[in-house]
């Protein structure tokens, strides 16, 4: 996965999980708060990234579109996390959502990333 699209991914992740919307992640690696929005229903995904100047959307489970890389991006819940798949980069993740907290494992990089979701 690109670095760029780890923030907006943990944050659909959280949005799918809880039901709930938010406007901002906290990208614990660069240490910053990300102004994004993201809400999921069972079966889309509506999210833009302020910084990227980007939509991701599209319907569950493989249609969800990054508009700024050109690839689809599949999410499948699994409980408390949700699996899925980078088309763009041809690698898989995980995020593990416990509360506002998301912990991202990354396969291409073989590495975890934490993030927070939150209403800045």
């Amino acid at each position: 996965m690109k670095t760029q699209q780890r923030a907006i991914v943990a944050e659909i992740a959280a949005a799918m999980i809880s039901g709930l919307e938010y406007n901002s992640i906290y990208d614990h690696t660069a240490r910053k708060w990300i102004k994004a929005t993201a809400r999921a229903t069972d079966i889309r995904v509506d999210a833009y990234d302020y910084t990227r100047r980007n939509h991701v959307s599209g319907d569950l489970p493989d249609a969800v579109y990054d508009y700024d890389l050109g690839s689809f991006l599949h999410f499948a819940p699994n409980g408390k996390g949700v699996s899925g798949y980078d088309y763009g980069t041809g690698a898989s993740f995980e995020a593990v959502v416990s509360g506002k907290t998301i912990s991202l494992y990354d396969h291409a990089d073989g590495r975890w990333y934490a993030f927070e979701v939150g209403w800045t």
